[in-house]
């Protein structure tokens, strides 16, 4: 399985891709005005193991 450890890598590395697509032109092209709400969501197996909305 996958331990607490490798489970806040994951979110870092997964905040990380957000934040950089949610920095893409395209992107804030889309949402101009609206506010972006970047979501992290991580399941282990068919379990949610965490979902975070990173700021």
């Amino acid at each position: 399985g996958t331990s607490d450890e490798q489970l806040n890598h994951l979110f870092e590395e997964a905040s990380a891709q957000v934040r950089r697509y949610a920095d893409s032109d395209i992107v804030r092209e889309s949402v101009k005005n609206t506010k972006l709400h970047q979501l992290v969501v991580i399941y282990r197996g068919a379990e949610m193991a965490m979902c975070e909305e990173v700021e």
